[in-house]
């Protein structure tokens, strides 16, 4: 990697002449070099500028019209060396061999090496590239949605995640919800092996429920014996201390299943808990004067609080695993229903093809996919 160099810069501050002056370094001293160098860009228009510009240059060069970049080239290849004539070289020899120049876009050349793999990754043997998902995510979720009353697994899943989103004040009807998670199917950042992985079971998410159903009731009950107690002794939130903005507010959430702001025990709470006294001072007299009273509700605000604290990561982590546990499952079967697709309509769907590249590649520093393009390419990065 010592020949590595990397350019960092604005727009407009010349990193195309720049990268251009580099490619030209390359190929002056052999026009076949051209075959071996590869310009990588983001898009079709960055690729038509940098084969204008390329071609352009070498014809300036080779007329002597750009005095500049012959002299940038020169520090580099040194004053001896006939820019002009390496220049009509070059220029004479891209002209009729100009399939030979590798400048393409990023998915192009990764599309090219995945075509030059298709045995390997068990690909058919003529197929047909698609830059359009939707097709496939309205036939995965209408194969989903037709699986469901036949296909045990995915129906008791889907009537799982449909009673979810009623406990969660949801609509029922999951169709918009599966095609949202159908689209994830096709973004980079989804690291998942749904051939292998094993993303959940019905084993495992019944513990995570158990465990947050426990946790959640044990707080409830709790508060809800605060607030019980509270109102026989003819307790009115304006009694507590700071009244219904105090810890009072806490108590409330906590009954209700609902966690404090930001998931964190209020300043106010612990207040209450450092002076030892959980009403105003201009609470009602009888109840200033009943100690028991206060001893006891004192006694529910602190178990509270230290039973939030000490479980509070595992809630947590487990209404996130709630939440998520069935869209990852769904995303399984919709991915087999992807499968389908794939083989039924003889395509790869262009967002397919990183994933390809990746899942033979691995962890292999010199992967025999490149060799398969049948030279060494030199790599540039527009």
């Amino acid at each position: 990697m010592e020949n590595l160099k990397i350019y960092q810069s604005s727009a407009g501050s010349g990193k195309t002449y720049t990268l251009v002056k580099e490619y030209l370094l390359l190929v002056l001293k052999s026009p076949a070099a051209l075959k071996g160098t590869l310009a990588v860009t983001f898009t079709n228009a960055a690729t038509g500028e940098m084969k204008e510009r390329l071609i352009l240059a070498l014809w300036q060069l080779a007329t002597g019209r750009n005095e500049k970049l012959k002299s940038d080239l020169a520090s580099s290849l040194g004053t001896s060396f006939n820019i002009e004539q390496a220049a009509a070289r070059v220029l004479n020899y891209a002209i009729h061999h100009y399939a030979d120049i590798s400048i393409s876009t990023i998915d192009s050349f990764f599309l090219n090496i995945t075509r030059s793999i298709a045995y390997e990754s068990r690909l058919p043997g003529r197929y047909e590239i698609d830059l359009n998902t939707e097709p496939a995510i309205d036939f995965m979720v209408q194969n989903i949605l037709l699986a469901a009353g036949t296909d045990v697994g995915i129906t008791n899943w889907l009537i799982d995640f449909a009673m979810y989103r009623v406990d969660s004040n949801k609509s029922w009807n999951m169709q918009g919800e599966l095609r949202s998670i159908a689209k994830e199917i096709f973004k980079d950042h989804l690291k998942v092996n749904f051939e292998t992985d094993v993303l959940a079971d019905t084993e495992g998410i019944n513990e995570v429920k158990s465990l947050y159903a426990a946790i959640w009731n044990k707080l409830s009950g709790m508060a809800k014996k605060f607030l019980e107690i509270a109102d026989s002794a003819g307790v009115e939130p304006i009694d507590f201390y700071y009244g219904r903005g105090g810890f009072h507010s806490f108590i409330v959430k906590i009954a209700a299943k609902v966690h404090p702001k930001d998931n964190t025990i209020g300043q106010r709470t612990w207040q209450i808990l450092d002076r030892e006294d959980v009403f105003a001072d201009n609470a009602q007299d009888f109840l200033k004067q009943d100690v028991s009273l206060n001893g006891e509700l004192l006694s529910l605000v602190r178990q509270i609080v230290d039973y939030y604290i000490t479980n509070i990561e595992r809630l947590l982590s487990a209404e996130v695993v709630t939440a998520n546990i069935y869209q990852a499952v769904i995303l399984k079967y919709l991915f087999r229903q992807l499968k389908i697709y794939r083989k039924d309509h003889q395509i790869l769907l262009m967002s397919d093809v990183g994933k390809i590249l990746n899942s033979i590649i691995g962890n292999n520093d010199t992967p025999f996919i490149y060799e398969n393009r049948k030279q060494i390419q030199k790599f540039f990065d527009r």
